[in-house]
C-alpha cells in the first residue's frame, strides 16, 4: 500500500505511514472491503452465480477499480457466455 500523503510503501497492515506517520486507518479499511468484496466475488463465480459475482465486482470497483477487477470482470462474462460483455470488459482495460 503506498501511503496517500508521502508516497511511501507501507505494509498493508500497519495504521501509520513508516515514513510520515499519517494516519492510514481509513486506507486499509477501504483496501478490506474491496479485499473482502473480490473474495465474494470469487467465491460467487466459483458457485456459478454470475449475477452476484458481477454485483460484488462493481462494488469492489467503486471502492478501487483496477486491473484485477477487469479480469475477473471478463471471466465472469466468458464463464457467463456473454461474448460481447466479456469483449467489451478486456478493451476497457486495455485502456486504462
Amino acid at each position: 500500500m503506498t501511503c496517500p500523503v508521502c508516497r511511501a510503501a507501507n505494509d498493508g497492515t500497519v495504521t501509520t505511514c513508516r515514513r510520515c506517520k499519517a494516519d492510514l486507518t481509513l486506507v486499509v479499511a477501504v483496501e478490506a472491503r474491496r479485499a473482502g468484496l473480490l473474495g465474494a466475488a470469487k467465491s460467487a463465480l466459483a458457485a456459478g452465480d454470475f449475477d452476484a459475482t458481477l454485483r460484488h465486482l462493481t462494488a469492489a470497483e467503486a471502492v478501487r477499480g483496477g486491473a484485477d477487477v477487469e479480469r475477473l470482470k471478463a471471466a465472469a462474462h466468458l464463464l457467463n457466455r456473454d461474448f460481447p460483455a466479456a469483449w467489451r470488459t478486456y478493451q476497457q482495460g486495455q485502456v486504462s
